[in-house]
């Protein structure tokens, strides 16, 4: 009987059986790519997530192909380079006027409800402009305004987007879910213009004005399939203000807004100026600047990949080496004359900037309370979205008083200099988790 009572206690102890060695050896290239995504960035590991952002990479490439169908009509319809700068800035001037509204709103209503609002608008504006272009009653009048309501709906999607995403994660995985929004942006910026060229080729731009306004269908469903998560109300009227007063009122908010300002102002604007880069300096086409924009596009997502690793750690808070790093880049692509070093230059320069914006937008969102997210998200999207195309118009005016080696050598000097200011070299952010909301 003890016999039996030992060999009993012994089996109750032996470890439980692990899986077959071989078990990764069959799992699918699919599982296999989703665990790698996982490791990266632990967020992915919430389905609705998950769900949520694979469909948004649809949406985005269907974005960033109407962009390039607009550009492409504009200029055939016009041949005039200021139509396209025109169209392009009608684009995105309604994210510094109407950005604060909707931060309010994300803080006020159901952020799931505002985002399947959004998605409809801009499925309907798609859908319109592909009605107009087939029908050949789209002139540059339509296409201003409806670059115009392009405009309007981004500035309602982009911080109530954001906002979303950050409620949605928890403390430890808001990183990387900043993170995986930049890699489907950037995604979605490489695979859109890839696609668009081959679709207006094949069918026109009504081709891709119809595909954009179909790819906004996945992301409505999605949200509709997940539960409601009204943001609480806050029942104290200072807390209601506008989100820019509220950010005058603290060093704490305007020291890192004010960098990511920079950033979007002097350093991303090179990206405009990469095809007179091609023609002037390599005297090529459009293959090369493809392969340019692609190399900006992978940069940007090694970044957003590698940001989140635990070697990482030290250069989230410490921006200083990223803006020195940024600044090298920009000015060796300007000093150079080989196309394999302009193409590490772009990937460098790249890499550094969006290091600098996901690191910037997480310290924010992680220090800031749940119902002045909204607010908080339009501030960011005001200070980089809304900025950017000053910093274009400013990359495209210095030309004409500089050669253009001498416009990247001093956007690199600029953004060298950015790890002169507080934050760069984290000598604030210890103490803000306290103060930043009141």
């Amino acid at each position: 009987m003890n016999r039996i009572t030992k060999v009993t206690r012994d089996v109750a102890f032996l470890p439980e059986a692990g899986p077959p060695p071989d078990s990764q050896a069959n799992r699918s290239p699919s599982a296999t790519l989703l665990a790698s995504c996982q490791t990266l960035w632990p967020v992915l590991h919430h389905g609705e997530i998950r769900w949520f952002m694979a469909s948004q990479l649809l949406s985005v490439s269907g974005s960033w192909m109407t962009r390039i169908a607009v550009s492409w009509l504009v200029f055939r319809l016009t041949d005039s380079a200021l139509w396209l700068g025109i169209a392009s800035f009608a684009g995105q001037i309604p994210v510094i006027l109407l950005a604060p509204w909707s931060g309010r709103a994300a803080d006020r209503c159901d952020r799931r409800r505002l985002l399947c609002l959004a998605n409809g608008l801009a499925s309907g504006q798609a859908l319109s402009l592909a009605g107009l272009a087939f029908w050949g009653e789209l002139g540059i009048e339509n296409l201003i305004g409806m670059a115009l309501l392009r405009g309007c709906i981004s500035a309602l999607e982009l911080p109530v987007r954001q906002a979303f995403l950050c409620q949605a994660a928890t403390n430890d995985s808001r990183l990387s879910a900043v993170a995986v929004d930049s890699v489907v942006i950037n995604l979605g910026r490489l695979l859109g213009p890839s696609l668009a060229g081959l679709v207006i080729a094949l069918g026109g731009e009504s081709s891709c004005f119809l595909i954009d306004g179909l790819s906004y269908i996945v992301p409505m469903l999605v949200l509709s399939l997940q539960p409601s998560s009204p943001v609480p109300m806050d029942a104290q009227p200072s807390r209601r203000t506008e989100p820019l007063g509220q950010v005058l009122r603290r060093a704490e908010l305007r020291l890192p807004l004010l960098h990511l300002s920079l950033v979007s102002l002097i350093g991303l604007p090179f990206t405009v100026l990469l095809p007179a880069l091609v023609r002037e300096t390599f005297g090529g086409g459009a293959e090369l600047l493809g392969w340019l924009v692609a190399m900006s596009s992978l940069g940007a997502i090694l970044a957003a990949g590698l940001i989140g690793r635990p070697a990482a750690r030290p250069f989230r808070t410490r921006l200083w080496p990223a803006a020195l790093a940024s600044g090298a880049f920009l000015a060796l692509l300007g000093l150079s004359d080989r196309i394999p070093v302009s193409l590490l230059a772009v990937l460098g320069a790249s890499f550094c900037l969006m290091w600098q914006i996901v690191a910037i937008t997480t310290v924010l969102q992680e220090r800031i309370q749940e119902e002045v997210r909204g607010r908080l998200s339009a501030c960011c999207v005001i200070a980089f979205w809304g900025v950017a195309p000053f910093g274009n118009l400013l990359g495209g005016v210095t030309t004409r008083w500089l050669p253009l080696p001498g416009v990247f050598c001093l956007a690199g000097l600029l953004c060298a200099g950015l790890a002169l200011l507080p934050l760069g070299a984290a000598s604030r952010l210890p103490s803000t988790k306290r103060r930043l909301v009141r």
